[in-house]
């Protein structure tokens, strides 16, 4: 047996470990107008961000790709709290849509000018 695999530092492997345990979800949201970028890592929802509108054309899932497809820190970090407070699991996408609900309508309140 080599010395690498004795210490299980295969070349490869670690990647794709890696793939299996961190994903990311496109989650169209028809009752919210909403598309939601998940992401997960070992299971768990580390990233969250949104854009308003339903993806209907290729360009427009461009765009969402383009500009929307990164974790929002504040956003991410009020859902995980909501969903906590709630006792929602991370899967729930709708408890998320409605995390992010409130979020966006606490959002506009406090910050009117």
């Amino acid at each position: 047996m080599s010395e690498d695999f004795k210490h299980g530092f295969v070349e490869g492997y670690r990647t794709l470990e890696f793939m299996q345990l961190s994903y990311e979800k496109i989650v169209l949201c028809e009752p919210s107008d909403r598309n939601m970028y998940l992401k997960y890592v070992h299971g768990d929802l580390v990233g969250v961000n949104y854009m308003q509108g339903i993806i209907e054309t290729d360009d427009e899932y461009d765009y969402f790709r383009g500009h929307f497809c990164f974790d929002d820190k504040e956003l991410t970090d009020f859902v995980l709290t909501m969903l906590n407070v709630f006792g929602a699991t991370d899967k729930n996408v709708e408890a998320i849509d409605d995390a992010i609900w409130v979020y966006v309508n606490c959002h506009l309140k406090h910050n009117k000018k």
